[in-house]
């Protein structure tokens, strides 16, 4: 009865831990604020800690980061003649990264509409001319007038070998996190205001 009483007592406490551990590994990334594109028809969730940038260049609507190692740039771009669907800009996005995206497209629902995604990693240079490496996603989501298209990054600013770590899988799965909580909609001038 004494060794039953033990290995029941020992089945506990394992059970105990792993079930610990595992609630730890499921934790969600908390997005406690949210972000407009100046037309309010793009909001995007992101942490506290993340802020906008209010410079936009042409189509992009958005521009955020952390202030540290991870970036997003949200993009509206229209069909026309040459891009008629989601896999036509998919496809040019393909080629741009043919050497660097890891793994397969994968196609996910966002807010309700179709949408491709795609890992990737490469070496290059920041916008101040610094080495660094950039481990991020690629999101395109078939929206009401054209592809909503999502770059969300990290970057490892002059890695010191090639098999430095950009971000950690809790980081990544932020980022994909930040991404998916998009939701695009009507302007404000169309709902009066609302959102």
């Amino acid at each position: 009865m004494r060794k039953l009483l033990c290995v029941l007592f020992l089945l506990y406490a394992l059970s105990t831990f792993f079930c610990g551990c595992g609630t730890q590994a499921l934790d969600e990334p908390v997005l406690a604020k949210t972000l407009k594109s100046q037309q309010g028809d793009i909001v995007i969730s992101v942490p506290d800690n993340w802020v906008e940038d209010s410079v936009y260049m042409d189509i992009m609507v958005l521009k955020i980061s952390d202030n540290i190692s991870a970036y997003a740039q949200v993009y509206y771009l229209a069909y026309d003649e040459q891009y008629l669907t989601l896999d036509d800009f998919l496809d040019e996005r393909l080629i741009i990264y043919s050497d660097d995206y890891t793994g397969e497209v994968q196609t996910l629902e966002i807010g309700g509409m179709a949408a491709k995604k795609f890992e990737y990693i490469y070496e290059d240079f920041t916008e101040n001319f610094e080495e660094a490496k950039f481990h991020g996603f690629e999101y395109l989501i078939d929206a009401p007038k054209g592809v909503v298209y999502i770059d969300i990054y990290n970057t490892l600013i002059n890695p010191k070998s090639e098999t430095d770590e950009v971000s950690t899988p809790q980081q990544r799965r932020l980022l994909e996190s930040i991404a998916e909580s998009v939701r695009i909609g009507k302007t404000e001038s169309e709902t009066g205001g609302e959102t």
